[in-house]
């Protein structure tokens, strides 16, 4: 094997696992030392900053520099309007703004917590399983039946129209269907590229262009 080649497989090893990790572990007593915090709902951690969901429908912002952590502000309000959640699912830190999803919309905030602007979500998604890929999104959503869940997702243009259906993942219920392994079957967007991770019986990240176009697929060892 030519190192090149080994090295791209190590980097795409790296990163797939890098993926795979919904959340960093954060010390429960760190989170409970910190002031302001009553009731958190889940955070995410990026470039020493600590963004904790307070009741669902406001965030705190800390400052974190070795075991210190400073308060910054409180930003979001519950409600409907601009700037307000009625639910917030998901903190998303970009490079230079955040990304939140609550119900129905998709909200930017600037790193510092200032409201920048959202987009109100037309289309089904299921707990706020959205990102903004260029100005298109992807969209996960989970459909209910008697026998069954349909996981799908999905790319639809800057108005909410299909582009086309990325991957879907059926899962049947019943004793006879019972799976002892957790099966995982949701996205990520990195950069201009979207990753699909499904695990069951097996691991495996397929990886997609900002268009929907399937470009590799990666087997992981389980």
């Amino acid at each position: 094997m030519k190192a090149p080649q080994f090295l791209s497989r190590i980097s795409w090893f790296v990163i797939t696992l890098g993926l795979l990790s919904l959340a960093k572990p954060v010390s429960g007593e760190l989170v409970a030392k910190i002031p302001q915090v009553m009731n958190p709902f889940f955070l995410t951690i990026v470039d020493g900053r600590i963004y904790i969901v307070e009741n669902s429908s406001t965030a705190h912002l800390y400052t974190i520099d070795s075991n210190e952590v400073a308060f910054v502000k409180t930003f979001g309000r519950e409600g409907q309007g601009p700037g307000e959640f009625g639910f917030m699912y998901r903190i998303r830190a970009l490079e230079d703004h955040l990304d939140i999803s609550g119900l129905h919309k998709l909200a930017r905030f600037s790193l510092e917590g200032e409201y920048i602007n959202e987009v109100k979500v037309s289309i089904g998604m299921f707990k706020g399983g959205i990102y903004q890929i260029g100005e298109n999104y992807l969209v996960g959503d989970l459909q209910f039946s008697a026998k069954e869940t349909t996981r799908t997702i999905r790319l639809y243009d800057k108005d909410f129209k299909l582009i086309r259906e990325v991957g879907s993942f059926k899962q049947s219920y019943g004793l006879d269907k019972l799976n002892l392994v957790s099966e995982v079957y949701s996205s990520r967007v990195v950069d201009d590229q979207i990753f699909i991770i499904a695990s069951g019986d097996k691991s495996i990240v397929t990886v997609y262009d900002k268009n929907g176009i399937q470009q590799k697929e990666i087997s992981l060892p389980l």
